[in-house]
């Protein structure tokens, strides 16, 4: 009953992840590029400062958000 239980736990919390560590935008939005050609949809980039370029690659496929939306149009 325990390893049913651990079992259970391990299959609910797998997924798939990649970490990549890039030194240059170029590479870095050319490694998105390829993660989305590969079926990855949902990503999360960091940087230490804000880069449109990459933004704009991420934000692709996103829907626009209702705050967003809300915040552009809002009086």
């Amino acid at each position: 009953m325990l390893t049913k239980g651990i079992t259970e736990m391990a299959t609910a919390t797998t997924t798939a992840s990649v970490l990549g560590v890039f030194a240059h935008v170029d590479t870095t939005l050319d490694a998105i590029r390829q993660l989305r050609a590969k079926g990855f949809a949902d990503l999360t980039v960091y940087t230490p400062v804000p880069i449109e370029e990459i933004e704009e690659e991420v934000e692709k496929v996103r829907p626009l958000s209702k705050v967003r939306l809300f915040t552009l149009i809002a009086p």
